[in-house]
């Protein structure tokens, strides 16, 4: 019998509990968009720092977690996680910033067909947002 089974298991616990609360939580009725990309990258950064003790399972979680991310690589998706409070002066990324996070905010209410009004005080808003 394999004498570091049960360490193993505690490691496999220690490392799956917070990707199943982050699931669990991302699941919930009143979890908005916003409230699910941070709470991934929030994991992908504790899981990145973190040491385990089985081999190659940091590389397997992280690759998992980016498998998972890559769906919210529209662009609607920064703008929703721009606007959670915590998130507004974040980087985004090298190619999302903040003058495109406007721009698609504002491609996104023009669909609606706004006035041109409503567009000027949405760019108005957003720009005081982020300051």
């Amino acid at each position: 019998m394999y004498r570091f089974i049960f360490a193993d298991n505690e490691c496999l616990v220690e490392t799956l509990k917070p990707v199943i609360d982050v699931i669990e939580k991302s699941e919930r009725m009143t979890t908005t968009l916003d409230n699910v990309l941070k709470r991934f990258i929030t994991l992908y950064h504790n899981i990145k720092t973190a040491h385990y003790a089985i081999r190659g399972m940091k590389n397997h979680i992280v690759y998992a977690i980016g498998k998972m991310v890559k769906e919210f690589e529209d662009l609607i998706y920064f703008v929703a996680l721009f606007l959670h409070p915590l998130c507004k002066t974040m980087a985004m990324s090298r190619l999302m910033t903040g003058d495109k996070i406007n721009r698609v905010a504002l491609e996104v209410v023009k669909v609606w067909h706004s006035s041109k009004r409503d567009l000027v005080l949405l760019y108005k808003e957003l720009i005081n947002y982020k300051n």
